[in-house]
């Protein structure tokens, strides 16, 4: 094994291995990191070269001199060869280890300091390294080996780049964070209060950095870019990889401050949600979480009184006294300064971030209705801006002269005491108040969230029958989203937008946010077709007659919802018997369950189904419960239908009625009947 392979194998098994599955990979390679492993590499092979020559030396294959060509051939066509790793990792790392080199060197000067790193003949040269252009495809590749070969089970690397040289940005994306800072921004955020699962601003980012927990707990050199010592270029990029870090952050807290043993704990973030009437002035405000993190199955009993179970893409319901079931009245909590709840039985702690002034944006893109509360200014998108009367001489100005559409909304009820409500078309600036209401300013860059679908694997992977909603939030009015040179068509005015029928499952899909010619942001997701549910096998069939019997042989028989030998002819049809299963039972009004995702009808409201057959029906039992009633035996049931396709909408439905409510549902008493819906509640289970 010559010395370039040992540095490529020791390097992709540091940081892709099995204890990394799930989470984010970052390629951080420091000085002190390469002498550390060097010495390693050393005692147990004396032959081991140092990393600079193993990367800048002749290699054995007889390819061309240029340390990117020799990257670029390293990548051609490598899983051909049938090796673990992808062989260019070392290059990468070596790339990322120049941009964190000191030296005589300009603050935002890359190449200098890789050709110093080369040494030689290349020290005195100027300009790009050649080729280096072409090393974006190796980062895009190394994404593609963690999400579609090994489907996140040696860690997730995101291929993207940060700060405005594109292909300086995909090396500058993994070195401008160590690995030091990157085990203290839990901390940082928590400290903060921030929000894991929320888009903030650049002022409020920036001010997380500058608490005594981030002073305590990140390098020199991170408080000094936060701070804007190392020039704007650099200060800038490291806003916008703490606001990378943030998104991928899933509440956990494990780091600990220097001197103490606090344990981790859990966080995530309350956000107001108000349903607003304007014609009557009335505001209806609510409680809601949302999470970075799977949901507690049990739900969450906050302060031991207020409940929160789960709803749709990770957010909870609209928090609920437990005793009486009624709806938690925002509006009598303190906006400006928050408040924070816990779950003393999960651990798991929640924070109303206290602000001067509060934004709130539609919903429909995170599939909830009405209005929610976000920490970010919308760029170029309508909003709706809360405040105290005595905050209005400060934003006068502002809302005057640097945005455009505001409307004052007469209030009559629902608002905290002498707060009002405007609605805004769009703010095209803000400088003016940033520094006083960080929450009125721009995120830090235009970025691409992908909200609602099914997800299956890493964290950009889903089921190409369910892709999710491509959501826009920063940039300026008219940025547009693009796959290839095919803009993608909006959904509303929102900054939503919707993927096209026809995109290919397995290889990545990269969407650009585009303002004009500039390309303001990167993001790449997977489709898969690798579906199927579980099936338990049978162990009791049904015959005509409704004798049991334990074989299929020469007969017709059914279980569940599945026919075996001949189907039997139906002289009524199902919509006819569950007329007269109605008339049973009385009123079945609810929701319509099939044995197959997608199959969900709310009746009355919508037809009887004609392509499937209800197996099940989930009315409402009180305020609180709801009632699961098998129905599958008096309609007569059959085998799914094959050709039976579901929309998007309707599988989220279908899974959210089933398993997101299921600790809501009341069961049937028969035994048979539960267990009927045990195997269903299984398989919806395991659409994700």
């Amino acid at each position: 094994m010559d010395a370039y392979q040992q540095w490529n194998d020791a390097l992709a098994s540091r940081f892709f291995n099995p204890d990394m599955a799930g989470r984010n990979v970052y390629l951080y390679v420091n000085q002190a990191i390469v002498d550390e492993m060097g010495q390693e590499m050393i005692q147990a092979t004396p032959q081991a070269l140092i990393f600079r020559n193993a990367i800048a030396g002749t290699p054995t294959a007889p390819i061309r001199a240029g340390v990117c060509q020799r990257a670029w051939q390293s990548f051609y066509n490598w899983r051909a060869s049938g090796v673990d790793f992808p062989p260019y990792i070392a290059y990468l790392c070596f790339f990322v280890l120049a941009s964190d080199i000191d030296g005589d060197f300009a603050p935002h000067a890359y190449h200098p300091r890789l050709r110093g790193l080369l040494g030689g003949t290349h020290s005195s040269e100027t300009g790009q390294v050649p080729s280096f252009h072409r090393m974006r495809q190796l980062w895009d590749d190394l994404e593609d080996w963690t999400v579609s070969d090994k489907h996140g089970d040696l860690g997730i690397f995101q291929s993207r780049s940060i700060g405005g040289n594109i292909h300086i940005g995909y090396p500058l994306s993994q070195s401008i964070l160590a690995e030091q800072d990157r085990r203290a921004l839990p901390r940082v955020f928590d400290s903060a209060g921030l929000d894991p699962a929320a888009l903030h601003s650049a002022g409020e980012l920036a001010m997380a950095l500058r608490n005594p927990t981030a002073l305590r707990m990140l390098r020199a050199r991170t408080v000094q870019m936060a701070a804007g010592e190392h020039g704007l270029e650099l200060c800038t990029a490291l806003i916008e990889a703490v606001a990378d870090e943030l998104m991928a952050w899933d509440g956990t807290t494990t780091a600990t401050i220097p001197g103490h043993t606090e344990q981790g704990q859990r966080s995530a973030g309350l956000r107001v949600c108000i349903d607003l009437d304007r014609i009557a002035g009335i505001v209806k405000a609510s409680l809601r979480c949302k999470m970075n993190h799977e949901f507690p199955e049990d739900g969450l009993l906050l302060d031991g009184e207020f409940l929160a179970e789960e709803d749709v893409n990770q957010w909870s319901l609209p928090l609920e006294h437990n005793d009486t079931g009624q709806t938690l009245d925002a509006a009598q909590l303190d906006w400006r300064n928050g408040m924070t709840m816990r779950d003393g039985s999960t651990g798991w702690r929640l924070n109303l971030q206290g602000r001067p002034v509060r934004i709130f944006t539609n919903g429909m893109p995170e599939g909830i209705s009405g209005l929610v509360d976000t920490p970010a200014l919308p760029q170029g998108q309508p909003f709706y801006l809360c405040y105290p009367e005595d905050a209005w001489p400060k934003l006068e100005h502002w809302v005057t002269r640097q945005c455009r559409g505001f409307q004052e909304i007469e209030i009559a009820q629902g608002l905290p005491e002498s707060w009002r409500l405007a609605s805004v078309a769009s703010a095209d600036d803000d400088a003016a108040l940033k520094g006083e209401f960080p929450s009125l300013a721009f995120p830090p860059r235009a970025r691409i969230g992908l909200a609602g679908g099914i997800r299956h694997g890493g964290r950009n992977s889903f089921f190409n029958f369910a892709p999710p909603a491509i959501v826009v939030t920063g940039g300026p009015a008219g940025t547009r989203v693009y796959h290839g040179e095919t803009p993608l068509p909006a959904a509303n005015s929102d900054g939503t937008f919707i993927l096209p029928d026809d995109l290919p499952t397995g290889p990545r899909i990269t969407l650009e946010i585009r303002d004009g010619q500039s390309v303001l942001g990167r993001q790449s997701l997977f489709l898969s077709g690798d579906f199927s549910l579980p099936t338990a096998q049978p162990e009791l069939f049904l015959d005509s007659a409704g004798a049991s019997s334990h074989s299929t042989a020469n007969k017709t028989v059914i279980t569940g919802a599945h026919v075996y030998g001949d189907r039997p002819q139906m002289t009524v049809s199902a919509a006819e018997l569950f007329e007269d299963l109605e008339y049973e039972l009385g009123n079945l009004q609810g929701l319509l369950i099939g044995q197959q995702p997608g199959q969900i009808a709310t009746w009355p409201s919508e037809p009887f189904p004609g392509e499937w057959t209800p197996t099940w029906v989930i009315r409402k039992r009180n305020h609180k419960r709801l009632a699961a009633i098998f129905v599958g035996g008096e309609l007569g049931t059959s085998l799914p239908d094959a050709t039976f396709t579901p929309t998007r909408r309707k599988v989220q439905d279908w899974k959210q009625a089933i398993w997101h409510r299921r600790k809501r549902i009341i069961l049937p008493d028969a035994p048979g009947e539960r267990a009927k819906w045990e195997r269903l509640l299984e398989a919806a289970g395991n659409v994700r």
